[in-house]
């Protein structure tokens, strides 16, 4: 990782601060996040709408197991934002395969329910370590900063929830007051009707699609956060201005 490349200001936070930042970076690259994210998951959602009349509960369930595939897709854009690069949806798409190799199949197994899984997926999609290489790496990592990453999780699991709660309760409201009694029966039968179920999807994959990318980001914030701590990279780059300034001090002598 050449670190005299990154756009952040690295110096060591507390884990709220890097929280805080990557929140920050999340909203400063909403725009080519989003348009990644939605280009490789609408077909996907809309594709995953054509079993609604088999169970909507099912196609729900689906949609939040596969949450570490979307992480993935997240982590890529940042990692490349960070470093002052703005990846296409092409690239986003040729870079989908290569998920498979960063620990995919086991986040959607056994590690399904790791609450730090935002903090640890650096380790496994950007520094591609495996076996004891990335489990002492992870044991490193964890010390002081797993608990702040799992609250993270929790506050995020939250978030999403309210905001899912408010935009059904938004369109309940904005509903004829006649209507609304029978809309709020669909929400406790077996037998709501097909559009009911395409909504409530539809409204889940929004407020994931809300809520997934900042948790993501607060994540690869504590990651970086923990290993400038670990490696003292902000000293590191404090050399680097040094010694760009004395070339440049040198060149100037020169002339």
């Amino acid at each position: 990782m050449q670190i005299n490349q990154l756009t952040l200001a690295l110096r060591p936070r507390n884990a709220y601060e890097a929280i805080d930042l990557g929140f920050v970076m999340a909203r400063a690259c909403w725009k080519p996040l989003y348009i990644i994210w939605f280009s490789l998951l609408l077909p996907f959602f809309a594709l995953l709408q054509i079993f609604e009349i088999v169970n909507a509960w099912v196609v729900a369930l689906v949609i939040w197991w596969l949450k570490p595939l979307y992480d993935r897709m997240a982590l890529f854009v940042y990692s490349r934002v960070v470093f002052g690069e703005t990846p296409t949806v092409r690239e986003a798409w040729r870079a989908v395969p290569g998920f498979f190799s960063t620990g995919l199949i086991s986040a959607l197994t056994y590690r399904r329910f790791d609450l730090a899984r935002s903090f640890t997926l650096p380790v496994f999609q950007l520094e591609g370590l495996r076996g004891q290489a990335r489990r002492a790496r992870q044991n490193i990592l964890n010390k002081n900063t797993r608990p702040k990453a799992v609250w993270l999780a929790i506050a995020c699991v939250h978030l999403e929830s309210v905001l899912m709660l408010s935009l059904m309760a938004f369109l309940y409201l904005m509903t004829p007051h006649s209507a609304q009694g029978q809309i709020g029966m669909f929400f406790f039968s077996n037998n709501a009707p097909l559009w009911f179920g395409l909504l409530t999807n539809a409204i889940y994959f929004i407020a994931i699609g809300i809520v997934e990318p900042f948790y993501v980001a607060a994540g690869f914030a504590l990651y970086l956060n923990r290993r400038t701590q670990l490696e003292g990279w902000d000293i590191e780059l404090a050399f680097h201005g040094i010694a760009e300034s004395a070339k440049s001090l040198d060149k100037s002598r020169a002339a």
